[in-house]
């Protein structure tokens, strides 16, 4: 059977890119396109030298997380994992979906792992537009409506906050590399003191001294590049419905709504551990 590399280059590269695309889309980093594409041409070059030499297979999953690596931002290592898992499941339902659609088409078949048909681009890419869809909506609803009550603590002074899980959410202070928990600053009122609360603005702005015990985090998002929280070590924050104490997060106070009708006040990240 006669293999065009170039098309197999080129309708990997494909898959892999709505691959990765699909991911994006649910762990909310939706940006830097060309590291996404290059990852994809990564993955399209191992797969055209699989079919040349196929003992690399092994090399596969050392392979994926090096494209999950180059596409997302991962500032752990169990934050990595979790990329390539996700990543390895979104692969499992596209192969799935894309088998079951060109077969419908064209009869195909699987000798050592790898499909044998007539395939074009135009197959190709409506087989990977419907599993990244289908792959969206399972994935999204599995993480949607993930609320939890926090307890935060200072100095035996308690504010309860209801916050969201944001899988986008990778913010860490720069200096001790803690997860942070961003809160509305109303939320704090029990534990922060008002004038704090009230003047977050100028402190941010240096027209006032930053208070004792508290630093600035920088952060980026879309329609703020240049972004600071200002953020504190609680003495405590605990789930409410456990008690569960949570480790080594920071708290980082914002000015802004994060919901337009009240169900939470803060939102989380997957790094932070005990949470989920």
């Amino acid at each position: 059977m006669t293999i065009y590399v170039d098309i197999v280059f080129i309708e990997n590269l494909i898959m892999n890119f709505i691959i990765i695309l699909t991911e994006s889309i649910i762990i909310k980093e939706t940006k830097q396109y060309v590291k996404k594409i290059i990852a994809s041409a990564v993955g399209a070059f191992f797969y055209i030298m699989y079919l040349i030499v196929p003992q690399i297979s092994l090399l596969q999953i050392f392979v994926s997380f090096v494209i999950t690596k180059i596409s997302f931002t991962s500032n752990t290592i169990k934050l990595w994992i979790k990329h390539t898992i996700l990543f390895y499941c979104i692969s499992f339902l596209f192969g799935g979906v894309t088998f079951a659609i060109i077969n419908f088409f064209e009869k195909v078949t699987i000798i050592n792992g790898i499909l044998y048909g007539k395939f074009n681009v135009l197959k190709i890419s409506l087989s990977a537009l419907i599993s990244g869809v289908l792959a969206i909506c399972a994935f999204r609803k599995r993480n949607k409506h993930i609320f939890k009550e926090l307890v935060i603590e200072i100095n035996r002074k308690k504010s309860y906050v209801k916050v969201l899980l944001d899988t986008g959410n990778l913010l860490r202070e720069p200096y001790t590399n803690k997860p942070v928990i961003i809160v509305e600053k109303d939320c704090l009122k029990q534990i922060i003191s008002g004038k704090i609360i009230s003047n977050l603005k100028n402190i941010i702005n240096g027209k006032m001294e930053l208070p004792d015990g508290m630093f600035f985090i920088p952060y980026k998002s879309i329609g703020n590049q240049n972004g600071v929280l200002i953020g504190f070590r609680p003495d405590c924050v605990m789930l409410k419905e456990n008690n569960k104490k949570l480790e080594n997060v920071v708290i980082g106070m914002c000015e802004e709504k994060l919901s337009d009708n009240r169900l939470y006040s803060g939102i989380f990240g997957l790094e932070i551990e005990g949470i989920v």
